[in-house]
């Protein structure tokens, strides 16, 4: 079993080791299988903290936000989220300031299922500038289709219109068909 597994990945590189939990942590998740994936997930955090590596207990909290997020224990999500955003905050990690719009993304997120939509609109405006920073276009586009989800919740119609012909030309230059399906599905109700 899982005291098996750790075993046997101990013998491969930081990396590797890292990767192997967050993959299963992404799997069981996937899988519907949330007490398993939460628990390679604490596995990637106390990996994380052990090699003092930043990058790997950001991805991990992101993470641990995401399945507590599908299991609809929203406060939950928002402290992991926010846990990320903290040591995003406060670290001098090399590269670590590009996966911040994902993050606040999934932040904004979070508090749009909360209903607070104006810290949904104050995080998903901070996820969409810092993904412009990093040329990131997927993180654009979800940006703006968030946007636009949360003026239309606000009633700001025309806003929420411009907000989903951005991400609709953001998600054809992505190639991302089921996306735009939707972003144009959400034109059709405005």
């Amino acid at each position: 079993g899982i005291l098996k597994d750790m075993q046997a990945i101990s013998t491969l590189p930081d990396t590797s080791q890292y990767k192997y939990l967050l993959a299963k942590a992404i799997a069981f998740g996937k899988l519907g299988k949330s007490d398993s994936s939460l628990y390679y997930v604490a596995e990637c955090i106390k990996y994380g903290t052990l090699k003092k590596n930043d990058f790997y207990r950001v991805r991990a909290y992101n993470i641990e936000g995401i399945v507590w997020r599908i299991q609809g224990e929203h406060e939950k999500a928002l402290s992991e989220l926010q846990n990320a955003e903290k040591i995003i905050e406060n670290s001098s990690e090399e590269g670590l300031e590009n996966s911040i719009s994902t993050l606040l993304g999934n932040i904004g997120g979070i508090f749009y299922q909360l209903g607070d939509y104006a810290s949904a609109k104050q995080y998903s405006i901070r996820g969409l500038a810092s993904a412009k920073k990093f040329a990131d276009s997927t993180s654009i586009a979800f940006s703006y289709l968030r946007l636009a989800i949360i003026a239309q919740e606000e009633d700001s119609l025309d806003l929420s219109s411009r907000y989903n012909e951005l991400a609709e030309n953001e998600f054809e230059q992505l190639g991302d068909f089921a996306s735009l399906a939707y972003v144009q599905n959400n034109q059709g109700d405005i």
